[in-house]
C-alpha cells in the first residue's frame, strides 16, 4: 500500500515539473519578448527623437523661405512700381511699338 502510495506521490511530482518546466520555458521566452520589445521601444523613441528634430528644422526653413520670398516679392513689387514711373514708360503695360 505504501508503494502504490510513493508511485502516486512520485507521478504528481513528475507531472508538477514537467508545469514548471512549460512555465519556466514560456517565462523565458516572454522574457526575450519583452527584452526585445523594450530595444525596440527604445529605437522608435530615438527616430522619433530625430523625427521631431528635422521636422523643427523644416519648418524653420520653410518659414525663412516664406519670409524670404514675401521680401523678393515685395522688392519686386517696389521695382515695378519704379519702373513705371519712369519717363517714357507706357502705361496699363502696352508694348513698345504701339501708338
Amino acid at each position: 500500500m505504501a508503494g502504490v502510495k510513493t508511485e502516486a506521490a512520485l507521478e504528481r511530482l513528475g507531472t508538477a515539473l514537467k508545469r514548471l518546466e512549460a512555465t519556466l520555458t514560456v517565462e523565458r521566452q516572454m522574457s526575450r519578448e519583452v527584452s526585445w520589445l523594450a530595444g525596440d521601444r527604445a529605437h522608435l523613441e530615438h527616430d522619433r527623437d530625430r523625427l521631431a528634430h528635422e521636422l523643427d528644422a523644416a519648418e524653420e526653413r520653410a518659414e525663412r523661405l516664406a519670409k524670404a520670398n514675401d521680401e523678393v516679392a515685395r522688392r519686386l513689387i517696389a521695382i515695378m512700381e519704379e519702373v513705371r514711373r519712369l519717363p517714357g514708360s507706357r502705361p496699363n503695360g502696352a508694348a513698345r511699338g504701339t501708338p
